[in-house]
């Protein structure tokens, strides 16, 4: 009986320790911690949530099922693994030549760690490359529970089948005795978007709240930098749109914390993670019936990136089943293709992934369509470039005219303006030399402004342009020749040589016409150099505009520098000749008489 009873003491002290101690091992909320922070790595969940409440009949792991692997490839589209652990994405290549790439890294499990492999050979890209899948569910803060690690979850593949559209569908079953989950992927031909369904069924014989957590997986080099001054290599970062306003978080920010909880708060309408010519993205239901979300944010310090969305808290009645909707964008970042998604025949807006300097898209995007009008005229977008560059140069012909006409107006005018400073020296005589100087401006028709405002309305289509050039798919693996990607920078340097060149000569050709400032002779001297420092840096199909629209002002300017000659000479022919007569003489003073005068 005493050996009974020590026995008992054992296993009951046992399980209170146990127990104890998986409380403390239990992840709490936080009010204090915020979205992004990460309390380990490798585990792909995210921090600062809650633990589900202990459920009886939930906390036991299902049995072990089989892994099914499923291979589905839309032919010159992509191709897709799918696993039945956890009902997710494993990888996404890209299978149209244009979209490979050459420098390709990713993250796989060896022996129970996160090891980087590179590829450096030209092949598909592949926009999964964590070794976490995508798009697995979770179910935080809520009644009922999920098996943890999510991504091994042990889901049943229950049907897989090929609709009369050729689209291929496949369904996945996860049966608990509280709740059962049924994801279901849709994959119709000839589209990158991909049908993706989360349905939670509630078998309890009680009301049940949710929330449900769905997850995308990426991963970024740590040790790839990108900055002006460097070569462009691909830099991973979550993306986000909250009413449709963009917002974005890369590798360092995640690193260091740097995420706003109300940020990432509210109506948002799609989540992804995206680089510069490609998105992942998950696109979702919104609106007052579906409610504010939360998104989540982290990073590993090797670089696995993690991004989820929370959706609001839903209730099920007993045996009520709830369906969640979404579309899984993969692919280029090409404007009409993400104004295309939709999910529940709602558009979700996902062309805001493309950054647009100052939110010019709406000038951006119209060049983009003349641009693309051009290759389809010559074939070849070097051409279209030039020819581009070309009509917006043409289209801005007037206002820059304006402006060099206003420029030579008040250069003319220069000596009587300092004539004028001269004749007012003292401070206290400002407001009299300025009303001076204005005066004398609209004696002559010249405004102050008539130079500026010109510029003014040229310059948003100048950085429109250039913003359309950095951001345009289009470009990316075009050869330029001896360029093999025009989204990279000449690694010979020829372009941003030559345009140097080409910027110091048009100086020495504006210089001609129109004196240049001692103060601004060496800002003038310095704008070539930089803009080759700039140059070599920048993708090759942007230096050809600036070698184009350079090549194009010193024509302008020659031309403009022809006309003024031919008429600053038929003005002086047209002027009358005026004859200068001699001063009459002086008449002799009173007190030297010629010898032979006489007093009358």
């Amino acid at each position: 009986m005493l050996a009974i009873g020590l026995c008992l003491v054992v296993v009951v002290a046992w399980s209170m320790l146990t127990g104890f101690f998986q409380k403390k091992a239990t992840p709490v909320s936080n009010p204090n911690q915020t979205a992004g922070q990460t309390s380990g790595q490798g585990d792909g969940q995210v921090s600062g949530q809650a633990a589900p409440a202990a459920i009886p009949g939930t906390a036991t792991t299902p049995p072990p099922v089989e892994e099914v692997r499923r291979i589905v490839e839309q032919p010159g589209l992509y191709r897709v693994e799918v696993t039945s652990r956890g009902a997710a994405l494993t990888k996404f290549e890209l299978l149209d030549s244009k979209m490979w790439s050459r420098d390709l890294r990713w993250l796989t499990l060896k022996n129970g760690q996160p090891v980087q492999e590179v590829r450096s050979q030209d092949g598909p890209t592949n926009l999964l490359t964590s070794y976490r899948p995508s798009l697995v569910v979770r179910l935080p803060e809520s009644g009922v529970a999920l098996p943890e690690p999510a991504e091994q979850q042990p889901y049943a593949l229950v049907s897989d089948e090929t609709l009369p559209d050729q689209t291929r569908r496949l369904s996945f079953v996860l049966e608990l005795p509280e709740v059962k989950v049924v994801k279901t992927f849709s994959f119709p031909p000839k589209s990158l978007q991909i049908g993706f369904t989360v349905d939670i069924e509630n078998k309890k014989n009680a009301p049940v709240s949710h929330h449900l957590e769905v997850s995308l997986e990426g991963y970024q080099d740590p040790s790839q930098k990108a900055g002006m001054f460097s070569p462009r290599v691909v830099q991973n970062e979550v993306l986000w749109d909250k009413a449709g306003k963009r917002h974005n978080l890369n590798l360092e920010a995640l690193l260091e914390h740097k995420t706003d909880a109300e940020d990432l708060r509210g109506g948002l309408r799609w989540l992804g993670i995206a680089q510069q010519y490609f998105i992942t993205g998950l696109a979702m239901p919104f609106g007052a019936q579906v409610g504010d979300k939360q998104a989540k944010a982290k990073a590993d310090a090797n670089g696995a990136i993690s991004a989820s969305v929370v959706f609001s808290d839903q209730l099920l009645q007993p045996g009520q089943k709830l369906s969640y909707p979404f579309t899984l964008y993969a692919g280029p970042k090409q404007p009409e293709a993400l104004d295309a998604v939709t999910v529940s025949g709602q558009t979700v807006g996902m062309s805001t992934a493309i950054e647009y300097t100052w939110g010019l898209g709406a000038i951006a995007r119209p060049l983009l369509w003349i641009l693309r009008q051009f290759f389809h005229m010559t074939g070849s977008w070097a051409i279209a470039i030039v020819l581009l560059t070309l009509f917006v140069k043409l289209a801005m012909l007037w206002p820059s005219l304006k402006a060099m006409k206003s420029a030579k107006a008040m250069q003319e005018l220069k000596p009587k303006m300092d004539a004028l400073k001269l004749k007012y020296p003292r401070d206290d005589q400002r407001n009299e030399m300025n009303m001076a100087i204005m005066q004398l401006q609209r004696d002559h028709g010249v405004s102050p402004l008539g130079g500026c405002l010109p510029i003014l309305l040229q310059m948003p289509i100048w950085v429109s342009l250039y913003s359309m050039l950095g951001n345009a798919v289009e470009l990316y693996r075009v050869r330029l020749w001896w360029i093999a990607d025009m989204t990279a920078s000449d690694h010979y340097f020829v372009l941003p040589l030559l345009t140097g060149v080409l910027m110091f000569l048009q100086t020495k050709q504006s210089a001609k016409t129109t004196p240049v400032d001692p103060q601004m002779k060496m800002v003038t001297t310095m704008m070539p150099i930089m803009f080759t420092v700039f140059s070599i840096f920048l993708p090759a199909g942007l230096t050809l505009y600036i070698l184009t629209n350079t090549v194009l002002g010193m024509v302008q300017q020659e031309i403009i520098n022809r006309v003024n000659k031919t008429g600053a000479g038929q003005a002086a022919a047209a002027e009358p000749t005026v004859e200068v007569l001699d001063a009459p003489a002086k008449k002799p003073s009173a007190s030297k008489k010629s010898p032979g005068s006489k007093k009358k």
